[in-house]
């Protein structure tokens, strides 16, 4: 988890290491189009906030990620 100041994000290699998810999973979530990651310039981020919200969304669903 990266800190700027006040904005805490995670990068797609932090999810895939707390999800227990293959690289290219991870990367893929950020293709989907529910996902709220991000692409700034070559980096691709998303809020603690935003995917904490996110995750807790898909807790009971039945659907495996796509990527």
């Amino acid at each position: 988890m990266k800190n700027s100041d006040d904005c805490t994000y995670y990068t797609p290699m932090e999810i895939a290491s707390m999800l227990k998810m293959g690289r290219d999973r991870a990367y893929g979530l950020f293709h989907r189009s529910d996902f709220p990651g991000v692409k700034i310039g070559h980096n691709y981020i998303v809020s603690k906030t935003s995917f904490d919200a996110w995750f807790t969304s898909q807790q009971g669903k039945d659907a495996q990620l796509k990527q």
